[in-house]
């Protein structure tokens, strides 16, 4: 599915959903982008494009994600737990 000529958002947001999941996180990443322009501050296309950008090893784009996500929903426990996890990561992939 060509994706990147859908304008309607919640028919990317499902698309995102579906590429995260089934680990395409390259194109979780181009998708949420999209959907991000359009909306900003949702949280479950922020969770997707910061686990796609933590699962290609690209942590401190994670982290900025997970911040803004905090941010947004200082109470969001996931992005709570799943944040440290990024800063352990990036100084693991240091050594």
């Amino acid at each position: 599915m060509n994706w990147k000529k859908i304008d309607n958002i919640d028919e990317l947001k499902r698309i995102g959903s579906d590429l995260h999941y089934a680990g395409k996180y390259k194109e979780t990443i181009k998708v949420s982008e999209k959907i991000l322009k359009f909306d900003p501050d949702n949280i479950e296309t922020l969770h997707h494009l910061a686990n796609a950008l933590s699962k290609l090893r690209k942590y401190d784009k994670a982290i900025k994600v997970f911040l803004k996500i905090i941010k947004i929903n200082p109470k969001d426990e996931t992005a709570i737990l799943r944040l440290p996890l990024q800063y352990l990561m990036k100084n693991k992939k240091r050594l």
